[in-house]
């Protein structure tokens, strides 16, 4: 591959709009049509400064010159062209394979969890004080009262209708 040496400032300017937005050539560009490409650069204002600045890139070969009917048309030369163009964006990379070291690692984790899981759902004794003064043992329930829509449900009418639910009954603690 050409190595090639690219210009700076509405030089290396010029040569961006004389290529399209996926970073190919445009076909034989006029210095008017350069001039449109470019608007808003200096080089624009001035045809004879824009024909000064493609003449020089031609010799410096980054630059094709060819004559179109009357006038000088101009390419961007197929080295150029792959040096501007801009670097294609980077592919995911797929997540490598799991091994048997990750899956084992994975049941540890997953083992721990539910360890910590089982320790706060598991009853409790408490020692509270009884009626007669002495201190009774009790055990505290976690219990979730939700009933997805069971065919076997009570028809109370202190239950709540909740849509996709079901009957829903909710219970206060003393």
């Amino acid at each position: 591959m050409e190595q090639v040496t690219l210009p700076e400032g509405e030089e290396r300017r010029l040569l961006e709009a004389l290529l399209t937005k996926t970073g190919t050539p445009r076909k034989s560009v006029t210095v008017a049509a350069a001039a449109k490409l470019i608007s808003g650069s200096p080089l624009s204002k001035n045809a004879s400064d824009l024909e000064t600045a493609l003449v020089r890139l031609v010799g410096r070969g980054l630059l094709e010159s060819h004559s179109k009917g009357k006038q000088r048309a101009y390419q961007v030369t197929s080295a150029v062209a792959r040096a501007l163009k801009p670097p294609a964006p980077t592919r995911r990379t797929r997540p490598r394979a799991a091994t048997v070291e990750d899956l084992q690692a994975l049941e540890v984790r997953l083992d721990q969890k539910l360890d910590q899981i089982a320790q706060l759902l598991a009853p409790q004794a408490q020692t509270k004080p009884g009626a007669n003064g002495k201190r009774a043992m009790e055990r505290d329930f976690h219990v979730d009262l939700k009933i997805a829509d069971d065919p076997r449900r009570p028809d109370a009418p202190e239950g709540i209708q909740v849509p996709g639910r079901g009957l829903v009954y909710y219970a206060l603690s003393k």
